[in-house]
């Protein structure tokens, strides 16, 4: 959290073949397995996670032979367990600004990451 710009280097491997098939069902398992922590982050951390995610539907889409098996037995998880979690959360925005994301990844109009 104390240094954001390493975020870029995380991208970098993610889009790499040989790395990422490897890297991106481990991010998804911890980023899924944290996501009752999303709602009572901080706008920073939440924004950093919200990157991850993004980065990781970026893969998926960028490589999808490599990456998007990682992602699909995650989908149901993120979508029913999150509007629960918003319901009862400090800052509800959080999931929805992921549910965005992923709409964005499945629709095929994957913004860069960290952008609105």
């Amino acid at each position: 959290m104390k240094h954001s710009s390493l975020l870029g280097v995380l991208q970098s491997l993610l889009a790499k073949d040989t790395v990422s098939k490897q890297f991106v069902p481990i991010m998804l398992r911890h980023l899924v397995g944290d996501l009752e922590s999303l709602g009572n982050q901080d706008t920073k951390h939440a924004a950093a996670t919200l990157r991850m995610f993004k980065m990781c539907f970026m893969a998926a889409s960028l490589l999808p032979k490599q990456n998007e098996m990682a992602l699909v037995p995650r989908i149901p998880r993120l979508m029913v367990d999150s509007f629960p979690l918003a319901a009862k959360s400090a800052e509800p925005t959080h999931y929805y600004l992921l549910h965005r994301a992923l709409f964005r990844a499945i629709g095929g109009h994957t913004a860069l990451p960290g952008a609105p």
